[in-house]
């Protein structure tokens, strides 16, 4: 789920994985790669492939990772890495 939630100083947006209420769709223009993030109105199995609805998460996403290159997607990979280990212990 992906929500505003307020802290002591600011408003911050806040995406929640786990409970199947968060669309991914990654997507590629001639400059960059980008995944989208947008709620979904019911829950899904995690992993389950969504068919394209009448509105497209490209179209209005909730939240947007943009990468211009190579080196700032493996930076990501490499901290969720670090994340699913220290999830797992």
């Amino acid at each position: 789920m992906i929500k505003k939630v307020k802290t002591n100083t600011k408003e911050i947006l806040v995406v929640e994985f786990g409970d199947g209420t968060t669309r991914i769709t990654g997507y590629r223009d001639e400059r960059e790669c980008s995944l989208a993030f947008r709620n979904l109105n019911k829950p899904h199995a995690i992993g389950e492939a969504i068919p394209n609805t009448n509105i497209h998460i490209l179209e209005d996403p909730d939240v947007v990772l943009s990468f211009s290159n190579t080196e700032s997607i493996d930076v990501l990979i490499k901290s969720l890495q670090v994340l699913k280990r220290s999830f797992c212990k």
